[in-house]
């Protein structure tokens, strides 16, 4: 107020607030590390600023940041909120005076960024009491996530491979499952095992890139017999697969199962290949033996009366060969049948009439210097 002749005069109320305490040592030691964290990831940490201990009811950090090769700038001044210069943004603006770390998962990989520290105290509540500490404010410069890319498909069958590239061209470490690989140094790794694979330069280690490497089928082939005689048959066997191809397909009950009967006429090598649940492949092969050793079973008894047994004269097997010729007498030497090719179905005749009962004698010509086969059949009515 004040007072003269006429009096005393008063003026306006006038509130003011000075500035809270400021920050009495600047942080240090100010660091960025790239992670192999799920997403992308840089993990700031620091020495502790020395804050006030009265003259100021809230403390903090203000991080900046600005992409490479832009520095972060802060523009305004005590007694002002913050705000930032050009290419310049707001990593955080309160993180507690008591940190020291900072993770960040919300920035690009692959791109340079440039940080700074700041430390700050005010009242909580009135801008007007903020008061920054700019002097020796820590930076850290151009720290970057590293990339690990691939050109091909990451999953393949064992045996196949993918080449993995590091966006950065010089300092690489290559890992898989967090293991250093042995002499992997440079941009590119060709990966030929299931892993997850990142890569390091400098302190920064890129996010992981998974790589699966299925396993191949095993088919364990094997045969219900590898050796057989001639016109037997066998089942052959294989596993570890949703779809099998067998070759060759002759003689074979099917060949797309794992298990088929096969009946080889000769000696023969059968192929199968496998495809597993992955569409991963493989083959194995198995040789079945085939003795020529006349396993001729031949029917004795033949008594064509329609009632399906026994009408016809069946010799087993004698479809395996091919040239056969088959000839039966009656008990006077006369011969009473002959017929090439033989196919199981005589049934007891001569000049389209049914023989007279009583036995027979028989004689198998199974090919050229192949064994001839003799013996008995008896006719009854």
């Amino acid at each position: 107020y004040a007072v003269n002749n006429a009096g005393t005069g008063y003026g306006s109320n006038i509130s003011f607030r000075t500035l809270s305490s400021p920050t009495t040592i600047q942080a240090s030691n100010f660091t960025a590390v790239g992670n192999n964290s799920a997403s992308t990831n840089i993990d700031l940490s620091w020495t502790a600023a020395t804050f006030p201990t009265t003259g100021a009811t809230a403390k903090a950090y203000a991080i900046l940041y600005a992409i490479a090769p832009n520095l972060p700038t802060q523009t305004n001044t005590n007694g002002q909120s913050i705000s930032v210069g050009a290419n310049t943004f707001i990593l955080n603006s309160n993180v507690a005076s008591t940190a020291t770390s900072y993770s960040v998962t919300t920035l690009s990989n692959a791109i340079s960024y440039n940080f700074i520290l700041i430390p700050y105290t005010w009242d909580g509540t009135n801008s007007s009491t903020y008061n920054y500490l700019y002097a020796t404010a820590p930076k850290v410069a151009s720290v970057k996530l590293p990339v690990v890319t691939a050109a091909t498909a990451s999953s393949f069958c064992k045996g196949g491979s993918v080449t993995l590239t590091s966006n950065e061209s010089t300092g690489n470490t290559w890992f898989r499952n967090g293991v250093a690989i042995s002499g992997a140094s440079s941009t590119t790794y060709n990966a030929t095992e299931t892993g997850l694979y990142t890569v390091k330069t400098g302190t920064s280690t890129s996010v992981g890139f998974q790589v699966n490497a299925f396993a191949l089928p095993v088919p364990y082939l094997t045969a219900e017999k590898k050796q057989i005689s001639k016109g037997s048959s066998t089942q052959l066997i294989a596993n570890d697969g949703v779809t099998y191809q067998w070759s060759p397909a002759y003689r074979i009950s099917d060949s797309r199962i794992a298990n088929p009967i096969v009946q080889p006429e000769v000696t023969t090598t059968y192929t199968v290949t496998v495809t597993n649940s992955n569409g991963c492949i493989s083959s194995e092969s198995i040789t079945i033996e085939v003795l020529e050793d006349f396993n001729i079973t031949t029917q004795t008894l033949l008594t064509p009366n329609g009632d399906g047994k026994n009408d016809v004269w069946v010799i087993k097997n004698i479809e395996s060969y091919p040239d056969n010729e088959v000839k039966v007498h009656d008990q006077f030497g006369r011969e009473v049948y002959r017929k090439k090719r033989y196919d199981n179905s005589w049934d007891g005749t001569f000049d389209s009439t049914y023989l007279p009962k009583g036995t027979y004698t028989f004689v198998i010509y199974l090919g050229q210097n192949q064994k001839v086969l003799k013996g008995y059949l008896t006719i009854l009515r």
